[in-house]
């Protein structure tokens, strides 16, 4: 049930590492993306110890039936962007960033897992603190470059509209 959200975790970590190396020259938007990286991969250990919980302690957690389409397409969509013709701007990567960090479909895959147990809830409130972090960072590096306000308000792809903040407060 945790694996594709820790996969998720570690795909993105990854391509935020990428974007550093890649944006090397630019210290700014470099550390932006070095920095989200490292959180990242410290949701994954998160991830990963709530596995490693749930293994010891079946019992303690429900089993939820959960649509992975919209993850798994996700993940698609980052091995797409690592593969492609090549790297893209800092805007285009902060835009994306800034799509994958509002995804709804994590929303919506960590709201149903979290109906496994109240440790499963602390997990996800824990991690939907770190995405809205990154939020917030990429739309203050964006604000600073002149880009705000020409985020796409429709993700592209696996990415449905509004923000995973926003579906938050109507929940």
């Amino acid at each position: 049930m945790l694996r594709p959200m820790e996969q998720l975790e570690r795909k993105l970590g990854d391509l935020y590492q990428w974007f550093s190396d890649v944006f090397e020259a630019d210290r700014e938007a470099s550390f932006v993306f070095q920095r989200m990286h490292l959180e990242e991969h410290s949701h994954v250990r998160l991830i990963e110890y709530q596995r490693r919980l749930a293994r010891g302690n079946p019992g303690l957690f429900a089993d939820v039936d959960v649509d992975l389409t919209a993850l798994q397409q996700t993940v698609t969509r980052i091995a797409a962007i690592r593969s492609g013709a090549g790297a893209p701007t800092v805007e285009e990567a902060v835009r994306m960033a800034l799509e994958f960090e509002s995804s709804a479909a994590e929303y919506h895959y960590s709201n149903a897992v979290q109906q496994a147990s109240p440790e499963m809830k602390r997990l996800f409130d824990s991690l939907g603190v770190g995405d809205e972090q990154h939020v917030k960072c990429l739309r203050d590096l964006a604000a600073r470059r002149g880009w705000a306000g020409r985020e796409s308000a429709r993700p592209r792809g696996p990415l449905t509209s509004g923000s995973a903040t926003a579906a938050r407060r109507r929940a």
